[in-house]
């Protein structure tokens, strides 16, 4: 799935953030550099997250569905902002 969820210390809880909650979602793009509310990375597995010094969660490729559905590798890079 690529569900994105936040995780509050304070109250203990989990609240949904982005994503689909089907599986095997595909990617959905737009132009490449410019970022958008619509954009939102495909179902994937075994790719590598961090957070930055500002608090941004940045997601990089895996193996997954792009934007036309196909299972494969995937070599893009994501950043949630705060």
């Amino acid at each position: 799935m690529n569900d994105l969820w936040q995780y509050n210390i304070a109250t203990g809880n989990w609240t949904w953030v982005s994503g689909s909650s089907g599986v095997n979602a595909p990617g959905t793009y737009s132009t490449l550099g410019v970022a958008g509310s619509a954009e939102v990375p495909g179902t994937r597995g075994e790719g590598v997250s961090w957070v930055d010094a500002s608090g941004n969660l940045w997601q990089f490729g895996g193996v997954g569905f792009d934007s036309a559905g196909v299972f494969d590798l995937l070599n893009d890079l994501w950043r949630y902002a705060r």
